[in-house]
């Protein structure tokens, strides 16, 4: 939060979203799960003390809870913006070679898959696709999430939902079966009617550890790697983008278990 709060000071833009996060169960199962985490004084200070409420447009037979600290980034003008600050120092397209001088971090997401320099990384990337959704007859400003759907408030009434995982695919190109898939979902935790807006579809940068993976190459001491961020990088991304710059700057090391030289 500090990370972003100070990045949209120096840009002058909002960029992230505070917002809470409803959880609903589905299923007894689920319940037990959620009472033995609760026995974990490191959960209790992501919740709120409200009383727990959901409207009847949604499926909630099993209850549910509400996480205080959630938030929503928007990430496609989060990453404009750091082409803007950054100027000549962001650089897309083709590196053949890496400056001898300074240091080149490839940031690349999944197209990290075809970088001749770093082929010995086990690239396993997960398709995700999302719909826009009007739902005119529900009045929620939070993040509901139940089973494999959630569901986001973008305003007047708009919302998105989502999302698909598909281990087999590389493209972005929208299928009916995932539409298939998200619609299936959303009726399990909605009641009302909705009309689908739009598809979109990405792939998550994963590594086959599931982990991130930063730090410098093994052969070239001026070339760096920040990686395998996969579905949850916007909360990743700022605490090791610290922690590696603290590294190249000889002032810590890299966080175990994620260091590029360490997962040869």
């Amino acid at each position: 939060m500090k990370f972003y709060r100070t990045f949209e000071g120096l840009v002058g833009g909002a960029l992230f979203r505070e917002m809470r996060m409803v959880r609903l169960l589905d299923s007894e199962r689920q319940v037990a799960k959620w009472q033995s985490r609760l026995k974990s004084s490191s959960y209790q200070e992501c919740l709120t003390d409200d009383p727990f409420h959901i409207g009847d447009e949604f499926h909630s037979e099993f209850g549910g809870f509400t996480i205080e600290c959630a938030g929503h980034l928007l990430a496609a003008d989060f990453i404009d913006a750091v082409k803007k600050f950054m100027g000549d120092q962001w650089q897309i397209g083709e590196i053949l070679e890496p400056e001898p001088q300074g240091m080149t971090i490839f940031c690349e997401g999944v197209n990290g898959l075809y970088n001749p320099l770093f082929d010995w990384v086990h690239f396993r990337p997960a398709k995700g696709e999302i719909l826009t959704v009007r739902i005119n007859d529900l009045k929620e400003d939070r993040i509901v999430n139940r089973g494999r759907v959630w569901l986001l408030p973008i305003g007047d009434g708009v919302f998105r939902a989502g999302a698909t995982y598909d281990w087999d695919s590389n493209d972005c190109n929208v299928t009916a079966e995932g539409r298939e898939f998200i619609e299936s979902r959303l009726k399990d935790l909605i009641k009302v009617p909705y009309e689908v807006l739009d598809q979109q579809a990405a792939v998550r940068p994963v590594i086959g550890t599931r982990k991130i993976l930063i730090g410098i190459h093994p052969g070239h001491e001026n070339v760096g790697f920040f990686n395998g961020l996969g579905s949850k990088g916007v909360l990743l991304a700022p605490f090791f983008a610290e922690n590696f710059a603290a590294h190249l700057c000889g002032e810590a090391e890299i966080e175990e278990g994620v260091d590029l030289r360490g997962n040869l």
